[in-house]
């Protein structure tokens, strides 16, 4: 009876993962994944499962092994690419690896290496022909982005934090995938979103596999670090299954965030009057008396696409600008951005004005 237990266990997540192909990321049978695999819990349990599925009936999965390799920790990192490689060779995987070189004296480190590892998972992918990039981010990610996200002042897309699958960013793409359609493109998906930390690690111990720690993860000098062990355990012991609870309500902030695209996408249509570069103009009185979160989200969208950096469109100044936007005053307002960006409301247009030609 016990180990017809300890079976259905060491299924658990293997199941959570398939539904999640399924049903959340959109992912095929047959399809090809390139799996970014660090050697850490949550992209080797990842790995385990998906190889568990690669020859099951009416899927067929291809799966390549994606490793990344940073630099940033020495003979600890090399240690993590043979792990790596010798989990690949054991599970009969190809496996790959591509190598960046950051520069530490330049800005935040964290953010260079995200951007550089997606652009060597996208050129892999490419090369193997994968469309698909699986990710180990797990429930306690997302709650660690969410609670990041809060205390920067995020709007309702924010906080809906990470979503199940999307499109890779042209800049993280391979040149020759940009501009393709749509069906083409790179798409990354993480398949175990809603599981848990503590699920995956379970999982890991009944399989007796093995996986890597990475020690600067536990150095407490990064925002998402002290969040994760000063902050979150301290909610989690009042009210336990907080990363579960908070992925649902991301999924409910997700649905609210797709209806505010999809009618702040007819608003713009709507209320266009031209748009020829570097210069969008539209009526003023379209917008007025809509709710002021769907006109921040709509021009936020606008101005990034102009230029503007997302960093700098936080969640108060968003709603400066919905609010006068919604006003009756007639002078004009001038609001300075990032890349050279502006956005100007007069008694009738609202103007978004880049140094480059905006896209559709």
């Amino acid at each position: 009876m016990i180990g017809k237990m300890k079976a259905n266990a060491e299924q658990l997540l293997p199941r959570a993962c398939q539904r999640a192909l399924r049903q959340r990321c959109g992912v095929p049978p047959g399809a090809r994944i390139l799996v970014a695999v660090s050697g850490g819990a949550d992209s080797v349990a990842l790995i385990r499962a998906l190889a568990e599925l690669r020859g099951k009936r009416g899927w067929e999965l291809g799966i390549v092994v994606g490793h990344v390799q940073h630099h940033l920790r020495g003979s600890e990192s090399e240690g993590d690419a043979e792990f790596v490689d010798r989990l690949a060779d054991d599970l009969g995987l190809e496996a790959l690896r591509e190598d960046v070189h950051l520069d530490v004296t330049r800005g935040d480190v964290e953010t260079q290496a995200r951007a550089a590892r997606y652009r060597a998972l996208a050129s892999m992918a490419a090369r193997e022909q994968c469309r698909w990039i699986a990710t180990g981010h797990h429930a306690d990610d997302q709650l660690e982005t969410i609670l990041m996200r809060l205390v920067r002042g995020a709007g309702i897309g924010g906080l809906a934090g990470m979503r199940w699958r999307r499109m890779l960013a042209p800049e993280h793409s391979p040149k020759r995938t940009r501009g393709k359609d749509k069906s083409e493109r790179l798409t990354l998906v993480r398949p175990l979103l809603a599981t848990p930390r503590s699920e995956i690690e379970r999982y890991l111990r009944d399989l007796k596999q093995p996986w890597r720690e990475d020690a600067s993860n536990r150095q407490p000098i990064t925002w998402r670090n002290r969040l994760r062990h000063e902050v979150i355990p301290v909610l989690d012991s009042l009210r336990p299954g907080l990363a579960g609870r908070v992925s649902s309500v991301a999924e409910c902030m997700a649905q609210v965030h797709r209806w505010i695209y999809d009618y702040g996408n007819i608003l713009l249509g709507q209320a266009l009057l031209e748009k020829y570069s570097p210069r969008e103009v539209y009526q003023r009185l379209v917008f007025r008396g809509t709710p002021e979160v769907l006109i921040s989200d709509m021009l936020r969208r606008r101005l990034i696409q102009a230029g503007a950096r997302p960093d700098t469109l936080g969640f108060h100044r968003m709603s400066q600008i919905a609010h006068a936007v919604n006003d009756t005053l007639g002078h004009e307002r001038s609001f300075s951005f990032s890349g050279g960006v502006r956005l100007l409301i007069r008694r009738s247009t609202v103007e978004i004005i880049s140094k480059r030609t905006p896209s559709p």
